[in-house]
């Protein structure tokens, strides 16, 4: 129960955090902010942020076919020797550093956005609980019951839009966390440590749950994928047979499917970098857990020292 509190709190550190930050970059200040400005600002957050995947993805594509290219060349290298090889596999390793750069890139773009769009979302919650306290207000001032029951159904109807917004704001807040790079100061006690360290769990269990969430998402493309290949065969199958009925739209639905593939062959590509970037992260996050229990022992070993004195 502890470290649930102290992810909650953490967490709302983060959104007003995030408030600060998206009310001082902005000429416009939120408090004078309307209800359709707040929500046209987030309908524009939310299609910048689909742009951006759509860029990362096509990086994450790029990242997994040049790492495979440089599995293989440095697997081949000590066999044949081939200096075109060898200059192939330098351009790749060129190429993927330049990508890795460039999904930085995104990555904090990306951040930002997720950012300004919880800091929005608050906004307009904010403004949905005063409208539903009115609107509870005018229902008891009511004059007749079919008046009370149409606002009260208007409050329950502006309580599901401010859950849709809260359950975005809880799942962003966790990416949020993830994102955030924590580090022990000289300053810190036992205490403030013992929250550290707590973070970088929570940090870790995030990247498992990415982890899983992304297996489950790979596993159900490639179901899908599957059936599509069923299908194309047996469209190919009945093209090739002489006791087949002519069927001019076969050819259409044949294409139809075979785009789709293609589509869905590059999802799971992306999916499976999106992966092996998340498995890349729980390394440094161990180690970084490591050490700060490891300050945190150093810091407790003179108190227990001097108990025994």
């Amino acid at each position: 129960m502890k470290r649930l509190a102290n992810v909650a709190r953490l967490c709302r550190l983060v959104v007003v955090v995030t408030a600060l930050l998206v009310a001082g970059a902005t000429a416009r200040g939120e408090e004078s902010a309307t209800q359709s400005d707040l929500e046209s600002l987030l309908h524009d957050i939310v299609a910048r942020v689909e742009e951006t995947t759509r860029q990362q993805n096509t990086l994450l594509r790029r990242s997994r076919v040049l790492s495979d290219r440089i599995d293989s060349a440095k697997r081949d290298r000590a066999d044949d020797g081939d200096p075109s090889g060898d200059r192939a596999l330098q351009r790749d390793l060129r190429s993927a550093r330049l990508v890795a750069d460039q999904l930085q890139g995104l990555d904090a773009s990306i951040y930002a956005l997720t950012q300004e769009g919880v800091a929005t979302r608050k906004a307009i919650m904010a403004r949905l609980d005063d409208a539903i306290a009115r609107a509870i207000a005018r229902s008891d001032a009511a004059v007749t019951s079919e008046e009370r029951e149409r606002i009260l159904a208007d409050a329950i109807a502006l309580r599901s839009e401010r859950d849709v917004h809260a359950t975005y704001v809880r799942a962003q807040s966790r990416e949020l966390l993830l994102g955030l790079d924590v580090t022990v100061a000289d300053t810190d006690g036992p205490d403030v440590i013992a929250q550290k360290i707590e973070v970088v769990q929570d940090q870790l269990d995030i990247v498992d749950e990415g982890i899983v969430a992304l297996a489950a998402e790979i596993l159900a493309a490639e179901e899908k994928l599957s059936l599509l290949r069923g299908m194309l065969e047996l469209l190919q199958e009945l093209r090739r047979s002489e006791d087949d009925e002519i069927d001019l739209d076969r050819p259409l639905r044949a294409a139809e499917l075979e785009g789709n593939m293609s589509e869905l062959s590059n999802e799971v590509l992306a999916l499976r970098a999106r992966q092996e970037r998340r498995r890349a992260g729980i390394s440094p996050l161990r180690a970084k857990l490591a050490r700060f229990q490891a300050i945190a022992s150093e810091m407790l070993r003179p108190a227990e020292l001097g108990k025994d004195d």
